[in-house]
């Protein structure tokens, strides 16, 4: 789309327009988490699923910039699928700026909707402005001067030694295998099921990890990772009934935190647990705060009036009374 039209059409708002900006994507380049990074974003594209890579930059005339990590299906953009994203700028912005940049962005894809959902920023940009709470999610925070076990519950270091002792070990690596072996016996009974051909991508462009926990010649609970320089993300967990049995996911997800620490990572998401309250003390035990999770949408009129619009704001609607009943919703660590 011309840029001029998109200038006109957004000046037309109180005076205030974005302007396409390529050069603005370059804030992307050392994205707030793990999903909005490149290779994360190629590895969903690549595996087949019906996305494609839209990710916009803007610019405004007293030369703020901004850049959306953005993912699209059909006419739906969103930011980012399997997980959250976010709008990255030079500094906060306005509820009608943050608006106007989405609108930007969804006439720049030619999207009638745009989602976008984020965690409050670990730098010193604070959450930008005409957001909504839809949900929380666990952040462990960092700090470089002390180590995470020392925020660690007393249950949680007894169920560590627990394991230790049963004979654990954690092997860390990018093999997906005993990962995904794991996962598919435990996956049968969730509500979300993450592709096989997924994992395996982003773990061969270096995203994911996998914090597998054995004993002997056997894997019993894994944990996998998503990593960036910004946070890691504890994504996937599984585990058979002798993981459960001895503990096992204190262990790897305890080696995760200590690895995160060292690689000089400001947190660890560990996700959040609508409804599950035992796998939400598990969180608060290794050091788990619960933080917001903001959404940021626009749609288009021909989208909010169209029959599926309606339905799509009355579902939402009813969605977010039940997360706000919950004040959480399974976002990761699935």
């Amino acid at each position: 789309m011309p840029q001029v039209y998109v200038r006109i059409a957004l000046r037309s708002v109180m005076g205030m327009g974005w302007i396409p900006d390529p050069g603005a994507l370059d804030l992307l380049l050392t994205p707030r988490g793990p999903f909005a990074a490149p290779a994360c974003r190629n590895a969903v594209v690549q595996a087949g699923l019906g996305w494609r890579d839209l990710s916009v930059g803007g610019v405004l005339e007293d030369g703020t910039r901004a850049a959306l990590p953005l993912l699209a299906a059909g006419r739906s953009g969103d930011s980012l699928p399997f997980g959250y994203g976010g709008i990255v700028a030079t500094r906060k912005l306005s509820a009608l700026e943050t608006s106007t940049f989405l609108e930007m962005v969804a006439r720049q894809g030619g999207l009638r909707v745009v989602s976008v959902r984020a965690i409050p920023p670990l730098g010193a940009i604070p959450a930008h402005a005409g957001g909504t709470v839809i949900a929380s999610t666990h952040l462990v925070p960092l700090d470089p001067m002390s180590e995470p076990a020392r925020a660690f519950a007393p249950k949680a270091a007894q169920s560590i030694r627990r394991a230790i002792h049963a004979g654990c070990e954690v092997r860390v690596g990018a093999d997906p295998r005993a990962a995904l072996t794991l996962y598919r016996d435990a996956a049968a009974a969730r509500r979300i099921r993450y592709p096989d051909v997924l994992v395996r991508l982003l773990a061969e462009a270096g995203v994911a990890f996998f914090y597998d926990v054995w004993i002997g010649t056997d894997p019993i609970a894994t944990v996998v990772t998503l990593r960036n320089q910004d946070h890691w993300m504890y994504w996937i967990a599984a585990q058979n009934a002798l993981g459960r049995k001895v503990e096992a996911g204190y262990l790897a997800l305890s080696r995760m935190i200590q690895d995160a620490h060292a690689a000089g990572a400001q947190a660890v998401n560990l996700g959040a647990s609508a409804g599950l309250p035992g796998v939400a003390m598990f969180k608060r035990r290794l050091g788990g705060i619960e933080v917001p999770v903001i959404e940021y949408r626009f749609m288009s009129r021909l989208a909010r009036w169209s029959p599926s619009g309606r339905i799509t704001r009355r579902v939402r609607a009813s969605a977010r009374r039940v997360l706000r009943a919950r004040a959480s919703v399974g976002l990761g660590g699935a």
